[in-house]
């Protein structure tokens, strides 16, 4: 009879511990919390990992505790020591500066050349790339703006062929008094109405003439208002 007891109490003891532990397990279900999957579940990844940059150039950034894809050249989402195309199209690593060093870094930006490098200046002049970054040709001269050394031939803007001065003019030993018309003072010059006379050139450098309105000279043939042939004479008159 003790036995019977014993083992009646033990079932009812283990039914009771059952009961319990199943009481549990649902307090625990109840209260379960979800651990996600993604630090940043915006972007699909957690701080730390890689993420791709925007513009297509290939390079990967780092996932920051922002959740933002952070580069350490944020301008051209580029990383330091990574590969990269410069804008010459030349591949080089990211340097320390955020720059695409190629190997290819030119002495003179300004040229696209290097020192030593030949080169044609704006004369057409072939020469090579000096230490200031310039063309020198061998060719470079005194008076660039006439193109041409001290001593050189030239020819001036009248057709007078002289030699550069110091001064950087074409002095042709023909030098006049009257650079507009070309003439020294005391020269014929043409009338400006085509009547075939030729006046003086006076020290104003004006052509002058002894009948101004006709632009006749006192002596000269001379045609009448009717054709005929004359003189002009002393009073400016074409006299037959």
């Amino acid at each position: 009879m003790k036995n019977t007891n014993w083992i009646t109490f033990c079932t009812k003891a283990f039914i009771v511990s059952l009961v319990f532990l199943v009481s549990c397990e649902q307090d625990n279900l109840d209260e379960t919390t979800l651990i996600p999957l993604f630090d940043c579940e915006g972007v699909e990844l957690s701080i730390g990992d890689l993420c791709e940059s925007t513009n297509g150039n290939g390079h990967f950034g780092i996932i920051s505790a922002n959740c933002e894809c952070e580069f350490d050249c944020p301008d051209n989402q580029w990383m330091i020591g990574n590969d990269c195309i410069d804008a010459n199209g030349n591949v080089g690593t990211v340097n320390a500066n955020c720059e695409c060093e190629t190997g290819q870094q030119l002495d003179c930006p300004d040229l696209g050349l290097n020192i030593g490098d030949p080169c044609v200046d704006a004369n057409g002049n072939t020469g090579v790339v000096s230490a200031n970054c310039e063309c020198d040709t061998g060719q470079q001269v005194d008076c660039p703006d006439l193109g041409l050394n001290i001593g050189d031939p030239c020819v001036d803007a009248n057709g007078n062929t002289g030699v550069v001065s110091a001064n950087c003019e074409c002095e042709t030993g023909q030098q006049v008094d009257c650079p507009d018309l070309g003439l020294d003072i005391g020269d014929l010059c043409e009338s400006s109405n085509g009547n075939g006379h030729f006046g003086i050139v006076s020290a104003n450098c004006e052509c002058e003439f002894d009948c101004p309105d006709n632009q006749w000279m006192i002596g000269n043939d001379c045609i009448d208002e009717n054709g005929n042939v004359g003189t002009v004479n002393a009073n400016c008159e074409c006299e037959l």
